[in-house]
């Protein structure tokens, strides 16, 4: 899967709207949890926090306020059933796209903010998995290799150039990147078609989110 925008969508935010009547049910629902449709009492005292949603956020800030303060009022509300949105509905492949956006956040935010930004980013798979084993919730987490492949010369060339700028700055994150353009290395090893022009290997992650937030949240 490549992490070039181009030909897939034009960067900008697209309003989902209001969930789907007749919604399709999704594999990963196939084993609900059972509190997947748990509905309590709707609070009649002031509460401290409202959570919008049962997703990945929904669930981090939920675990991180409470474990900070635990004797906070928190009300998490749902249009459908527990985690039934984009996280449930989400097979787990968790990547960055750190390089190929490297260029963009250089020139939106200066060096200093997207080196902090790239920093975060790669932050994420490591903290994921420490709270995944800390929780000792069984979510089918394996820490991989992701592949960004690229069938288009000038569009792997870009990618490139872009890690290896971000090397100038982030030497420790483009160390954990690998390129590989020989055509027998990409067709036996990483099994990608003869089509492919060239490859880039970063550290990632696969998982169940459905499994990850309800393990979570069902405490």
């Amino acid at each position: 899967m490549s992490s070039a925008r181009e030909k897939i969508y034009e960067p900008g935010v697209v309003n989902p709207g209001l969930p789907a009547p007749a919604s399709t049910t999704s594999f990963w629902h196939s084993d609900p949890h059972p509190l997947a449709n748990h509905q309590a009492p709707w609070p009649v005292v002031p509460v401290d926090v409202v959570v919008i949603g049962s997703g990945i956020t929904a669930m981090s800030l939920a675990r991180t306020l409470l474990r900070k303060s635990p004797n906070l009022a928190v009300v998490i509300i749902e249009a459908r059933s527990l985690c039934s949105g984009a996280t449930g509905r989400n097979g787990g492949h968790c990547k960055t796209m750190t390089f190929a956006n490297w260029v963009d956040r250089k020139q939106c935010f200066g060096v200093r903010e997207a080196c902090r930004i790239t920093e975060l980013e790669h932050a994420h798979l490591d903290a994921m998995a420490a709270a995944i084993h800390e929780d000792g919730v069984a979510c089918d987490l394996v820490m991989t290799e992701g592949v960004d492949a690229y069938f288009d010369q000038a569009s792997f060339d870009r990618a490139v150039r872009a890690l290896k700028d971000m090397k100038a700055y982030l030497p420790q994150i483009a160390a954990k990147h690998k390129i590989y353009t020989d055509k027998e290395h990409i067709k036996k090893t990483l099994k990608l078609s003869e089509s492919c022009v060239g490859a880039v290997t970063i550290p990632a992650a696969s998982l169940w989110p459905y499994k990850w937030v309800t393990g979570v949240l069902g405490r």
